[in-house]
């Protein structure tokens, strides 16, 4: 349920954000799942400062490697 909710706000990963994934069962799961597009986070989040938005944005991505990392957030200033 909460992958479902993630996944319907950051989209559906593709390939390459699965290589992470060391199970192949995990990403034919993965795979299989209804695909989403991406939501413009600033539209959905309207009541957030663009800045703030933006930051969401960076720390909500399915491939860890890919996340914004703490001093990178820390740097943004929020």
């Amino acid at each position: 349920m909460l992958f479902s909710l993630f996944e319907k706000l950051i989209g559906s990963p593709d390939d390459p954000s699965l290589g992470f994934l060391r199970s192949d069962n995990a990403r034919r799961y993965v795979r299989q799942l209804p695909q989403y597009p991406r939501q413009n986070f600033a539209a959905r989040f309207s009541n957030m400062s663009s800045g703030a938005a933006d930051l969401l944005e960076k720390m909500l991505v399915f491939d860890p490697n890919r996340r914004i990392t703490g001093k990178m957030r820390l740097d943004a200033g929020f």
